[in-house]
């Protein structure tokens, strides 16, 4: 396992620059795309403007909390800035657990709800790719808490299709 983490944190350091740039700013912005208390606010906004779409998006919100946060306390796996000194810390810095990535479980959760609701896989899938990405960059995850969250939020967009399609059937029953 201690060799497995070392390639990972190998790859988070090679993505990771050395010195600030303007590109910090940028996938720094990117990477709140996928920050729980966004996608928990734009979910409750969106409620508000279109309560259909909303309920499959704070359903998926739940979903994936309920995923994420109890894995992340009990794994409770230093971030790669804490545990290796050549790693940078980018960005806000963060409390909690580096397995799984919470901003990739959203983000790929929202773009399995929102290409089945909306249509635009390409531009769902970008924006999910480019948040997972901004992690490694930022140097807050190893690559295998991107994929692991990026898994779990499949998994819980999938299973919200499903709620949502098995209500939508036997609403054409009665």
């Amino acid at each position: 396992m201690n060799e497995l983490m070392t390639v990972q944190a190998q790859i988070v350091e090679m993505l990771n620059p050395d010195a600030p740039s303007l590109l910090d700013y940028l996938f720094i912005s990117i990477s709140a795309l996928g920050e729980w208390k966004f996608v928990g606010t734009a979910s409750f906004v969106v409620f508000l403007k279109n309560p259909s779409l909303g309920k499959k998006l704070l359903l998926v919100f739940f979903i994936t909390l309920l995923f994420i946060f109890p894995l992340k306390t009990l794994i409770d796996e230093p971030r790669p800035y804490v545990a290796y000194k050549e790693i940078r810390e980018i960005g806000w810095h963060e409390e909690s657990g580096a397995f799984p990535s919470g901003h990739a479980a959203f983000a790929f959760a929202y773009f399995t709800v929102l290409y089945k609701v909306l249509g635009r896989r390409k531009t769902f899938l970008t924006a999910a790719l480019l948040i997972a990405f901004a992690r490694l960059y930022l140097g807050q995850h190893y690559p295998l808490d991107v994929v692991a969250g990026a898994c779990l939020g499949l998994l819980g967009g999938s299973l919200t299709n499903l709620i949502y399609s098995k209500r939508e059937l036997s609403s054409w029953k009665h």
